[in-house]
């Protein structure tokens, strides 16, 4: 565990450095408050049904962003494909019964796919803010030259390219990332979000109100403190998987722990099992088997 002075020796000093802090902050909150929003207009299974196959846009943006350590294979898809189809169905049924739903409409579905879109920029934004930086801030570029030294036209254009994905990701500018670890991730981002959290209950009124509640119930306190520290224990351990794995396997573990989550709720509050579960299960491990083997094809490949 690092210590606090360790996790600030890479905070932003200059207003600019807040640049990709504030951008991942803006696709954080599109992610989930978009989806909370979109409710207003679609039925919570469609929801969930959206939220499941974020997997494939995230493999998708990770070919861009990070594609040094992101490279997909056809049955690599196919896997992705059928665990989300198998999360959803889990997921789906288990929130069948649902009373007051609305009825699906285009501005829902509109609203989920940006949403979706904001998934899986998210975590790939992460994994390139935590790549160490790129050799060519030694003075080193593996991109071709000319007699001079000087880049050449093509090399130009691929770096540009490269910079400009970089930049928006978090990145360098020489398509490397900052270097930093998960705790210092956390910490980075977490502020931007209270400044800017803060900034908002104070014009809207609403910080005055959370306060006097919370005075008025000493017990909501303890409950919030309890909350949090289960859930930055969480990120944390997301955001080290990020690191340390890639953002589509974060992503990937996070989808099968939806289909962890719904079986531990049946075991703990027994109910009777849908046809549905069944074929999801089936499709899960599919997914897991086919994964397997496509991992194993491209080592034996490799050799």
């Amino acid at each position: 565990v690092e210590g606090p002075r360790k996790v600030l020796t890479k905070f932003p000093q200059r207003p600019r450095e807040f640049a990709p802090y504030v951008r991942l902050a803006f696709a954080v909150v599109g992610a989930t408050g978009l989806a909370t929003y979109s409710l207003k207009y679609v039925s919570f299974p469609t929801k969930v049904v959206f939220k499941s196959t974020k997997l494939i846009p995230t493999m998708l943006v990770a070919t861009i962003v990070n594609p040094k350590t992101s490279k997909f294979g056809p049955l690599d898809y196919i896997s992705a494909l059928l665990l989300c189809f198998g999360a959803a169905g889990y997921s789906y049924g288990s929130g069948a019964g649902d009373k007051g739903d609305n009825s699906s409409s285009y501005v829902g579905i509109a609203i989920l796919c940006v949403s979706l879109c904001c998934d899986a920029v998210v975590p790939n934004m992460q994994q390139k803010l935590m790549e160490p930086p790129s050799p060519a801030d030694g003075g080193y570029s593996a991109l071709p030259t000319t007699a001079n030294g000087d880049m050449s036209a093509d090399a130009n254009r691929s770096q540009s390219q490269k910079s400009c994905c970089a930049r928006f990701a978090g990145g360098g500018a020489d398509g490397g990332g900052l270097g930093l670890t998960a705790a210092e991730l956390m910490v980075n981002l977490n502020a931007v979000v209270v400044i800017g959290l803060l900034t908002y209950m104070l014009l809207s009124g609403s910080l005055f109100e959370v306060i006097k509640t919370s005075i008025e119930n000493p017990l909501l306190l303890g409950y919030l403190t309890l909350i949090g520290v289960g859930l930055s224990t969480a990120v944390l351990a997301y955001t080290q998987l990020i690191k340390s794995a890639s953002s589509v396997v974060a992503v990937a573990v996070g989808t099968l722990r939806k289909v962890a989550t719904v079986i531990l709720s049946y075991i703990v509050f027994p109910k009777p099992l849908l046809p549905i579960h069944i074929w999801s299960g089936t499709l899960v491990l599919a997914g897991v088997l086919m994964h397997s083997y496509s991992k194993k094809k491209r080592k034996s490949s490799k050799k």
